[in-house]
């Protein structure tokens, strides 16, 4: 019974530990999932300013962008990293994807009427969460091709 539960106790410490390339996986995956929730927003405030999409489409796929953004900071807040390199572009990912997150919201309330900002100042602040997203994107796939070599 003893070594049973040795094997078993054994096992679960060596999957906890996390790799360097799992974790920045990890990261990559949620910020994919953020940069198309942002891209989701960012062309319904664009056909919702063009008078080309009906208010309730646009809230609903507001809704699901919305509710894909959470997740990808939520999934950003799980990851267990290796050491305090990869620790800082888990912050940096995470402050990166809430901001996006933000934004995201911001467009679900403008459609709504609900904000007094107009659409240019909406797709201002998805457009620079956009660009930050790619901008993090960027330095995680580098620092996964480094792992590589």
């Amino acid at each position: 019974m003893v070594v049973v539960l040795v094997l078993m106790t054994g096992g679960c410490a060596a999957s906890t530990r996390a790799s360097t390339a799992g974790s920045l996986d990890s990261i990559s995956e949620s910020l994919d999932e953020s940069s198309s929730a942002t891209a989701t927003a960012g062309l319904v405030a664009e056909l919702v300013a063009a008078g080309r999409l009906p208010a309730v489409t646009a809230d609903a796929a507001l809704e699901d962008a919305v509710s894909a953004a959470d997740a990808a900071s939520h999934a950003l807040t799980t990851v267990v990293v290796p050491d305090s390199e990869t620790l800082a572009v888990q912050e940096r990912a995470l402050q990166v994807a809430q901001e996006a997150a933000r934004a995201v919201v911001a467009t679900r309330v403008w459609v709504g009427g609900g904000s007094p900002e107009g659409s240019g100042a909406v797709r201002e602040a998805l457009g620079r969460s956009g660009s930050d997203l790619e901008d993090i994107t960027e330095q995680v796939e580098e620092l996964l091709e480094e792992g590589e070599s």
